[in-house]
């Protein structure tokens, strides 16, 4: 919504400048407000205080999930090609481990993940290779194009969650996601093609067709949900990365917290 966004784009504690028309806002603000707060499965960090129409930090937020929250907004407000490096870490890359855990979580009981992007730092050949093993699927990695694969780092393939079945057998549920930070993601719905990059790098193409993840950092606006996963898959917004945020590593929270810190430090004083 332009009105929630305005406000957040001034500060995450800063109210709405004194020139705006607020009773024609202020409405639709709150009704987002609250939008957002269940969306997020009650994490949202923020409410609107209307003694001075203010939106501030919710005290009742557990730490986690404010700074989860907060870093996914700055990850969106900031220009991630500048400053995507805050506190000497990546925040796209961290981004991807976050989402990782996300689509791990959404599967639910059992299910297991990959860290296939950038983030994980491998070759390609190596990270297919040994998510071919990870999952059986696939046997392995092959080069289909008759010219060196050396300089692909993901094919626009990020993460990569599955459910198994005890037998370990083939045919099972496989999703693979792309994640963008920044505001310019539209550009990228439809790079990632899990069929053409299974016929692609994979000796054998998984039974079953893997589907679509899509992570952005940003609040997708609902009137453009129905086109948007349409092209995309399954969208993870903002909201929806909250509302599946519950088992995120120790480790990655101390990330989190580090690189938001330091955007806060070097950016909104």
């Amino acid at each position: 919504m332009a009105a929630l966004g305005r406000m957040e784009d001034t500060d995450y504690t800063d109210g709405v400048p004194i020139d705006d028309p607020l009773e024609d806002k202020l409405n639709d603000v709150y009704n987002e407000l609250e939008e957002r707060k269940s969306n997020c499965n009650n994490s949202y960090p923020f409410h609107l205080d209307l003694q001075g129409h203010v939106v501030r930090t919710d005290e009742d937020t557990d730490l986690q999930s404010s700074y989860l929250y907060k870093y996914l907004l700055l990850s969106t407000r900031l220009d991630m090609k500048k400053h995507r490096v805050q506190g000497k870490l990546d925040g796209t890359l961290l981004f991807e481990e976050v989402s990782e855990v996300v689509a791990k979580e959404y599967l639910g009981n059992r299910a297991e993940s990959y860290l296939f992007g950038t983030a994980s730092g491998a070759s390609f050949e190596s990270k297919v290779n040994s998510l071919c093993r990870a999952m059986n699927e696939g046997r392995g990695f092959i080069n289909r194009n008759q010219k060196s694969a050396a300089h692909i780092r993901d094919d626009s393939l990020d993460v990569v969650a599955w459910k198994p079945f005890t037998d370990n057998d083939m045919g099972k549920l496989i999703a693979f996601g792309q994640c963008k930070t920044g505001r310019n993601w539209k550009r990228d719905l439809e790079s990632l093609n899990p069929d053409s990059f299974c016929r692609k790098w994979l000796q054998d193409s998984p039974t079953v067709l893997p589907i679509r993840l899509f992570f952005i950092a940003e609040s997708l606006l609902r009137n453009e949900w129905y086109t948007t996963t349409t092209n995309a898959g399954i969208m993870f917004d903002r909201c929806r990365i909250m509302d599946y945020s519950n088992s995120i590593p120790t480790e990655v929270v101390e990330k989190i917290r580090t690189w938001t810190d330091a955007a806060i430090s070097n950016h909104l004083k």
